[in-house]
């Protein structure tokens, strides 16, 4: 057996405890968590149609670049309900309706379908980091709330570790190396190590949910 299957086993493991558990508490998230559920199923739909492509074609790529642009909207949906920037879903549409073009222009141009989508990546990964500090920003100046009692704060926590991490990754894979083997590695243990420590963080924070002021509150 491939070393990285019982890897690969344990990541999926928590990816679905994630998606049921979310589904278990839909009754009593908030509009903007239950984004977050929305992600997570969408997240188990493409890592299942990933696996059986690796195993029938000998390439999962296509998924993903169908899977990140729909990825990044969905994020945006939950940060834009809960920021309340502007009038509900009109950040999502600004933001989302060019990511998915560039997505589309990246895939038809540059990195076509049998290729990694690292470029389109890395713009997401800018813009979630961004969302991420613009949320910091919100909290850190209210004053009639404690950031650390709230899901939104864990939540940006997470997306902001997740993607700081795999925004290094990406920077590593995109650069050119001469033992590019050996980067592969680095970059493969490292995407591996951020998606437990991100599914990890999700399910304790809908564990606690009750606990916790819900997001956009």
């Amino acid at each position: 057996m491939d070393s990285w299957e019982p890897r690969f086993t344990i990541y999926i493991v928590l990816l679905l405890a994630n998606c049921i558990y979310c589904w278990i508490k839909w009754p009593i998230l908030k509009n903007a968590d239950r984004w977050i559920c929305i992600l997570l199923t969408l997240t188990v739909v493409q890592e299942a149609i990933a696996g059986y492509l690796t195993k029938t074609l000998k390439s999962n790529f296509i998924t993903y670049h169908i899977y990140t642009p729909i990825e990044l909207v969905l994020i945006c949906i939950y940060f834009d309900l809960s920021l309340k920037i502007l009038k509900p879903y009109r950040l999502a549409l600004c933001i989302g309706i060019p990511a998915t073009i560039t997505s589309i222009l990246i895939s038809i141009f540059l990195q076509h379908y049998n290729k990694y989508n690292s470029y389109f990546l890395l713009i997401e990964g800018l813009i979630i980091i961004t969302l991420c500090l613009v949320a910091f920003y919100k909290l850190l100046i209210r004053e009639d709330v404690v950031p650390k009692k709230m899901v939104h704060f864990w939540l940006t926590m997470a997306f902001l570790l997740y993607w700081s991490l795999t925004y290094v990754s990406l920077g590593l894979f995109s650069g050119e190396s001469q033992n590019i083997d050996f980067v592969a590695k680095i970059i493969a243990w490292a995407l591996y190590v951020s998606n437990l420590l991100f599914y990890a963080g999700l399910l304790i924070i809908f564990i606690r949910y009750k606990r916790l002021i819900p997001s956009g509150e």
